[in-house]
């Protein structure tokens, strides 16, 4: 039974259940559509200057890192080597 309150009586004649499966159906949201699901599969551009100046620091510190721990064990090798064949 619609309300009597609602002027516009676009749910005249439509039993109670109808109603509420129209309304269901109207109010869905369709959850690959919203922006989170949509920036979950692209990537978000940040043009602030403090964004790029904080990556690439930590891009820095991560490689400098990297790059002891492999120059590190280049000297060992060939310590090692020069060793074994010197």
């Amino acid at each position: 039974m619609p309300c009597l309150c609602y002027p516009n009586k676009t749910f005249t004649g439509m039993t109670e259940e109808a109603i509420i499966a129209l309304l269901v159906r109207d109010t869905a949201i369709r959850t690959n559509e919203t922006t989170a699901a949509i920036f979950k599969k692209k990537c978000r551009e940040d043009a602030r200057f403090s964004s790029k100046v904080i990556g690439l620091i930590s891009s820095s510190v991560i490689i400098s890192m990297l790059l002891v721990v492999v120059l590190s064990d280049c000297c060992k090798l060939r310590q090692d080597w020069l060793r074994n064949h010197g």
